[in-house]
């Protein structure tokens, strides 16, 4: 049973970096394109310090609400059974035998039923392609996210100079 749980923490870690690079990402492009938008609106509409202050109090929840996402996913605590079942839930061919036999081989209660639906064994689970669990359309679409917006804000400079700098910076920080 030790070697399944560990299997499973190890399974579980493995979704909880996945999840945690989807929200970094997401979140490092939501961050940029925002702040791209300022500096244009900074360009365009030279709008007064209280507005800038604005835009940078934005820009600063968005880091935040980043940094909460991320910590969130990463302090998860995920149990041998919900990992089974997050398992289960992509691979349909388990039906329903690893949750049964983690749960059943936890009961003390001496059931015969249950002592017999252990003695059959773990269920096959190793072979099981565990890199079909990762979403990679979001994560696709994320990187294809931040790489738009890295070229909406390294792009604009080579045709501004340091103006787009300058407005990227004044959007950053109100108090220049």
């Amino acid at each position: 049973m030790a070697s399944l749980d560990n299997d499973l923490q190890q399974i579980g870690h493995k979704l909880k970096w996945w999840r945690a690079q989807l929200a970094l990402v997401s979140g490092l492009a939501a961050v940029l394109g925002a702040a791209c938008l300022f500096a244009l609106f900074d360009i365009f509409c030279q709008y007064g310090r209280m507005t800038r202050f604005v835009c940078a109090t934005i820009l600063l929840s968005l880091v935040i609400a980043t940094g909460y996402l991320l910590r969130r996913v990463m302090s998860r605590k995920i149990t041998p059974e919900g990992i089974a079942a997050t398992l289960e839930r992509a691979f349909p061919q388990l039906d329903n035998h690893l949750i049964n036999y983690i749960q059943f081989s936890r009961d003390t209660s001496g059931n015969p039923f249950k002592k017999a639906y252990v003695g059959k064994g773990k269920p096959s689970y190793r072979e099981l392609e565990f890199q079909q669990m990762k979403n990679r359309k979001a994560h696709l679409i994320s990187y294809a996210a931040l790489a738009s917006v890295l070229l909406l804000v390294l792009g604009p400079a080579l045709f501004m100079g340091r103006s787009w700098g300058t407005a990227l910076w004044r959007s950053v920080n109100p108090f220049t």
